[in-house]
């Protein structure tokens, strides 16, 4: 973040994506780690800079907070919807228990393993999403770590169409017509992105 900090204008950087948390739970912006931190305070200097960070909210189904960075006030933080429809699919921890399942897994339903709370800003698809490969070909991948970029791109999307748009002016349109997804798990409901309807009315 620093590195970007001070190259940001040399390589034009508008958009910056955190693919990772800490495995935490946190409700409150206002505590550390959310605030207070080198990263909350960097996060916050980037914003200011005109440059949009967004973060993913985490893989481990809590559903009374989010992860850090996620959970850092100036962070635009993604969660999960699938991109595709299954009977089920079956979520697991890394040493293997299950954590959670989802049946159906229905197109723009709430992946159960995505983090959420009130401080979650954006749904973005997430399971199973599509992109190029290294090396060639296409590749598959799973998990809010893929919400995030996801998200990200749309917001580069927007930028390429008016590149004076301020983080939160870019969070406001790809909320612009968004479906509301809810996590049921909690009842709480998140904006969809829908960047496709948001570049039409720029």
């Amino acid at each position: 973040l620093d590195w970007v900090i001070d190259n940001h204008e040399t390589y034009g950087i508008k958009v910056v994506n955190l693919s990772l948390s800490d495995g935490g739970e946190y409700n409150n912006a206002a505590a550390s780690p959310c605030s207070g931190t080198n990263t909350a305070n960097a996060i916050a200097d980037l914003k200011t800079l005109g440059i949009s960070v967004y973060t993913a909210s985490g893989n481990e189904g809590h559903d009374s907070g989010i992860a850090f960075p996620a959970c850092v006030p100036d962070a635009i933080s993604v969660g999960g919807v699938y991109d595709a429809s299954f009977s089920a699919v079956n979520w697991s921890t890394p040493s293997g228990t299950t954590l959670c399942t989802d049946t159906p897994a229905t197109v723009d339903s709430f992946v159960c393993h995505s983090y959420s709370g009130a401080l979650l800003d954006l749904l973005a698809p997430d399971y199973l999403t599509s992109t190029t490969g290294i090396g060639g070909g296409t590749a598959h991948f799973g998990g809010t770590s893929i919400a995030s970029p996801y998200a990200a791109g749309q917001a580069a999307r927007l930028l390429e169409a008016v590149p004076t748009l301020t983080p939160d002016e870019i969070v406001s349109w790809l909320k612009f017509f968004a479906p509301q997804v809810t996590n049921p798990d909690n009842g709480l409901s998140f904006s969809r992105t829908r960047v496709d309807i948001a570049v039409q009315f720029l």
